[in-house]
């Protein structure tokens, strides 16, 4: 049977799924027995760290904009960036390729990288968005299922558009938005903790290239893709229920060391 969504109680009162959960479990249920039965936690690549700081930077801006209306200056949202990417680097789960080229050269590109990402987005972007919230966590009860939703909700401005940021070192293509699971969760979260459906949803994209650019992606859900995900996730609770935990599938281009810090100690990777 599908979970229901109950509005009335949102306090977290059962174990809890989050979309990167989920997403963890749909893309190699080994790595999430790892992480979330078993406990083992790797350290993050260095795009985890940049993309961490970067959202750690814009949350200090739209966090105080939500009362003052006015962004922060340019330089105090890098700065935010810099202290952010030196405590988050220090922690990085460095790929031989990085180590090779030397850690400290890598991290400095990385650093600069960041830093631009923060002042295009804070020229183009934050200028156009007053919040109503930034960083919101939103729990929400499912009736007769075994765990519930919790999402964080990157940004929600006052026109009731639903934001979420990313950092990438390609454009995003063109329909990405339009399939994201995490978007999707959004508005299931949103929706229930307000009462009342978003006017709208929006990927807004970092893109490190040579010329750092953002890239902005508009999207709608429909009732029938919230009920796609609800059925997604009852699924997922099934398999986790049942100890059921396929690995990756042969050929996927995250099972790799790359993207994964248990691929050096996996038993069930390809070889």
């Amino acid at each position: 049977m599908n979970p229901t969504m109950n509005g009335e109680t949102l306090v977290e009162a059962k174990p809890h799924l989050s979309y990167t959960q989920l997403n963890m479990l749909l893309r190699c249920g080994e790595q999430y027995r790892r992480r979330y039965i078993e406990g083992e936690k790797v350290p993050p690549g260095s795009a985890g760290a940049l993309g961490k700081s970067f959202h750690l930077a814009q949350e200090s801006n739209y966090r105080q904009k939500i009362t003052t209306k006015q962004d922060l200056p340019a330089q105090a949202v890098k700065d935010t960036f810099s202290d952010a990417f030196d405590i988050e680097s220090k922690n990085v789960l460095w790929t031989p390729e990085e180590a090779e080229a030397g850690i400290h050269k890598v991290k400095g590109e990385l650093k600069d990288e960041g830093v631009k990402l923060v002042g295009v987005y804070h020229q183009e972007v934050a200028p156009t968005i007053q919040p109503e919230t930034c960083e919101e966590v939103v729990p929400v009860t499912l009736d007769g299922f075994p765990y519930d939703l919790k999402c964080i909700i990157d940004l929600v401005d006052d026109k009731r558009i639903i934001h979420d940021s990313k950092t990438r070192a390609r454009s995003p293509v063109a329909d990405e938005a339009d399939k994201s699971m995490q978007l999707t969760a959004y508005a299931l979260a949103y929706r229930v903790s307000r009462k009342k459906k978003e006017t709208g949803l929006q990927l807004d994209v970092a893109v490190r290239t040579k010329t750092p650019k953002i890239v902005q992606l508009p999207t709608q859900r429909t009732n029938e893709q919230i009920e796609r995900f609800l059925e997604t996730m009852a699924r997922a609770a099934t398999a986790i229920q049942g100890s059921v935990f396929l690995p990756a599938p042969e050929g996927a281009w995250y099972c790799s060391p790359k993207y994964c810090g248990y691929y050096g100690t996996c038993k069930v990777r390809p070889h």
